[in-house]
């Protein structure tokens, strides 16, 4: 099921303020790429799992940005503001222009730069800006083990910066969420 555009253009404005409300050089540029160059703010998070419908990209960053500030703020984690939003709303960066509707109806992944989903992310938004090694790490690791590929690479991360763990756990709670097409509400 998809959102009404005017819910997508809602989410949108959301986004834009967000993003937009911090300054990082190189930012404007993948804000510039995101709203001429992408689906982004249509795009669904997935082909059938969370967010699987049109503006679910967005949304899901969105829900994303409100856990792990909750969760920052909950567990007093040593991550500054601009990074957590950073990390939460660009997170899934990879996805955007990634799927497609297949033959029967549902999306499909057309994936032209197959480089794994969190190192995906890092390479797009380092084109365009410097990240921190904790914000290289959130968005590297954050789907937690299960793209964690050598699992002891994984632990070594989150021993360096345990906040991978609740980015991680924040990121999967805004998957669940979307998955039954809950919001999270401020």
């Amino acid at each position: 099921m998809a959102l009404s555009e005017e819910h997508i253009q809602s989410n949108k404005k959301r986004f834009l303020s967000l993003i937009s409300s911090e300054e990082r050089e190189g930012l404007g540029s993948i804000v510039d790429w995101l709203e001429q160059s992408t689906d982004f703010f249509k795009a669904p998070a997935s082909t059938k799992y969370h967010g699987a419908y049109y503006g679910g990209l967005c949304e899901h960053s969105l829900n994303v940005n409100n856990l792990f500030n909750e969760e920052c703020e909950y567990q007093n984690l040593s991550v500054p503001s601009q990074s957590r939003k950073l990390c939460a709303l660009l997170h899934d960066i990879c996805k955007a222009n990634l799927y497609v509707v297949g033959p029967r109806g549902g999306f499909t992944h057309k994936d032209e730069n197959p480089l794994g989903h969190g190192e995906k992310s890092l390479s797009i938004l380092q084109d365009h800006m410097k990240l921190s090694q904790q914000e290289k790490h959130l968005i590297r690791w954050h789907m937690g083990p299960f793209a964690a590929g050598e699992r002891y690479v994984y632990d070594a991360a989150c021993a360096k910066y345990p906040e991978i763990v609740f980015f991680f756990c924040a990121d999967y709670r805004a998957s669940w969420m979307d998955g039954v097409r809950r919001t999270w509400r401020e």
